[in-house]
């Protein structure tokens, strides 16, 4: 089995729990470090804090940032991250975050009375093209990312794409969502597992397929997430 250190870079709603639970039942939960989404600052710094031997007992790190810990983790690292179709994406955060309660922005969605309505939330939030975002590192938590890429100060749209590019190349497992049963083969056969665990989806929502949005949603999806579109398809052509 890899004696290194498997860092899972979870871009939400991307099945990183389901995943992250697979890992654990694979290396046992005692051996994960995870970073919550609420406080990966904290997290990170907490983990930086940790003498050699104690980093080093971590089979596993997992979390929205967890390349912040690239550095500070046994070597060699595994890197894994996944990529899903951006309308998809969208549509099942609309209907997740309508239906969880505890979720920190279920209240001002459900008020919503549409997906093109939550498609303009997410561009006047700072929630368009998440998953350039995340591996460009634009944080919507933080302000001056509570903006449109197109309005972020000091920082286009375009620039903010090809540092999710270049970030996304730099991660040499990077997987499409819809192909995760091919991608579990390959991550268990690099990794040297003997099985591979059957656990079901989490975190999943009652929704209805992307097929059966409209034309004038689609068009508004792509226009709102049109940098993780271009992303997601040129990953998908390799």
């Amino acid at each position: 089995m890899f004696k290194g250190t498997v860092i899972f870079f979870h871009i939400p709603k991307t099945a990183g729990t389901s995943f992250t639970k697979l890992l654990a039942q694979v290396y046992g939960l005692e051996n994960i470090y995870s970073i919550s989404g609420q406080r990966h600052e904290e997290d990170i710094a907490r983990f930086k804090s940790f003498g050699k031997e104690k980093r080093d007992s971590y089979r596993v790190v997992t979390g929205h940032r967890s390349d912040k810990l690239l550095d500070d983790v046994k070597e060699p690292a595994f890197y894994i991250a996944f990529l899903r179709e951006p309308i998809d994406l969208a549509l099942s955060s609309y209907h997740y975050i309508q239906q969880t309660e505890h979720n920190r922005h279920h209240e001002e969605v459900s008020k919503l009375r549409s997906f093109s309505d939550f498609l303009k939330w997410q561009s006047c939030h700072g929630f368009d093209s998440m998953q350039t975002r995340y591996l460009a590192g634009v944080d919507p938590r933080t302000k001056p990312a509570k903006k449109n890429l197109t309005q972020l100060k000091g920082l286009r749209a375009e620039q903010v794409s090809a540092a999710a590019r270049t970030m996304a190349r730099e991660i040499e497992n990077i997987y499409l969502l819809e192909n995760m049963d091919e991608a579990l083969l390959d991550i268990a056969k690099k990794l040297g597992w003997s099985t591979i665990p059957d656990i079901g989806m989490s975190n999943r929502s009652v929704r209805p397929p992307t097929s059966s949005l409209s034309a004038a949603e689609v068009s508004l999806a792509q226009d709102i997430h049109d940098l993780d579109i271009r992303l997601y398809e040129e990953f998908k052509s390799d």
